[in-house]
């Protein structure tokens, strides 16, 4: 039975792609992870040779992305026409806005994506 998860974290970060079907897998250590290769390889086995196969990878994920600067809506705060605060527009339904950075993933940090 596959042993892997859908994400990456602190604890899953040596992955599969398989850019065919646009799927990641994350294990939890590289011996795993390249245990479960050949099953992926397998998809794809046949009587010809199915370029498929040149889209599979393996690696290790070294930074995730996760937000930054994130702003609340203000709640009491009136909108103009356009839908702005003097500082940023809302779009009818958003609830906040926010940058992106990448965070360095290690044994002691946990990826999350509300930090």
């Amino acid at each position: 039975m596959r042993q892997y998860k859908t994400r990456p974290d602190a604890d899953h970060r040596y992955f599969i792609f398989d850019g065919y079907n646009n799927e990641f897998y994350y294990y939890a250590t590289p011996h795993a992870r390249d245990a479960e290769f050949r099953c992926v390889v397998d998809t794809f086995m046949d009587d010809f040779w199915d370029e498929g196969v040149e889209q599979i990878v393996c690696g290790e994920v070294t930074h995730v992305t996760v937000q930054a600067d994130r702003t609340e809506r203000p709640a009491k705060i009136p909108l103009d026409e356009q839908g702005r605060d003097g500082e940023n527009e809302w779009s009818p339904g958003l609830k906040y806005v926010c940058d992106y950075k990448a965070k360095l993933l290690t044994d002691q940090t946990a990826a999350r994506l509300e930090d």
